[in-house]
């Protein structure tokens, strides 16, 4: 099991401020593999707001009384008090990230966002921004840089926005290109590091080319070679931030045996190269 949290109180303690219009509170993700298993009854809730993000695998929701089986790109808004009882399992691949919030102005920043207040459940898709929102949040509350409660509000607003953006939805869509799509999805997560052809992956799932094309970026809002590229770039900016791989071992465990080639698709992705933006990452050194 993986995880990285962030926490503004340490020890983590639940808690409601109404002295600020919005306050992160803590955030993390989780990926869990084989045996490794989660699950949180919390049958009063949290004094906090409760956003998760499924970036892939499976979880059990029972809101409600009523149970939901979420997949991929699915997203739970739990308001303060609200019971929470949610499980997941290794053995789909599940990886999960959280952010917990607080505030006198977090209803009506939810208003503005596209929330209404029936939201809990709804799907969100699959952008890979969504989880580098998460993972700059989890960065800013390890790190603590100057102003990083500004950072974060920046980034749970632009994360609450972009989640409520107008995506298609599994029940707009046939099951089984739902299906074909998330596991597509999982396939290009397991298998990223590695060559990919999506001519063949389409051949082998006995589907037209043109047909996977077109429904994949219906889904996702992305090509194949899109997706594949964005969660290269994300792994690569995990394993500068938590290694101290050089670029080249970093370029080649995300899939590239020519450093200078990921460099400049790095660059064209981020508007930096790898270096500069290990650097950024790294803040600034103490004199």
């Amino acid at each position: 099991m993986y995880m990285s949290c962030g926490y503004l109180n340490i020890p983590e303690i639940p808690f409601a401020d109404r002295s600020v219009p919005l306050l992160v509170c803590c955030c993390g993700n989780y990926r869990l593999s084989g045996e490794d298993r989660s699950c949180t009854q919390r049958p009063m809730g949290r004094p906090d707001y409760q956003l998760l993000y499924l970036a892939s695998g499976r979880a059990e929701f029972v809101i409600g009384g009523k149970a939901h089986q979420l997949t991929a790109g699915h997203m739970v808004l739990f308001r303060p008090d609200q019971p929470q009882h949610y499980r997941y399992h290794g053995k789909d691949h599940t990886e999960m990230y959280w952010v917990h919030f607080t505030g006198n102005q977090v209803e009506e920043i939810l208003e503005s966002s596209g929330f209404t207040s029936r939201d809990c459940i709804f799907f969100a898709g699959a952008d890979p921004a969504l989880p580098q929102l998460f993972d700059h949040m989890i960065h800013e509350l390890q790190t603590r840089r100057a102003n990083f409660q500004t950072m974060l509000e920046l980034y749970l607003r632009q994360l609450l926005l972009l989640s409520r953006r107008v995506a298609p939805t599994p029940t707009s869509l046939t099951s089984a290109l739902h299906r074909q799509v998330e596991q597509a999805q999982r396939y290009f997560a397991q298998n990223y590091s590695s060559p990919i052809n999506i001519r063949e992956y389409a051949a082998g799932q006995n589907v037209s080319i043109s047909w996977f094309l077109r429904c994949f970026k219906q889904v996702t809002g992305q090509t194949p070679m899109q997706y594949i590229l964005s969660t290269r770039i994300t792994n690569a900016i995990t394993l500068m931030r938590d290694t101290d791989w050089n670029l080249t071992q970093i370029a080649a465990a995300v899939g590239y045996d020519n450093p200078l080639y990921f460099s400049r698709l790095f660059r064209k992705q981020k508007g930096m190269s790898p270096s500069d933006y290990r650097r950024l990452l790294a803040g600034p050194r103490a004199e």
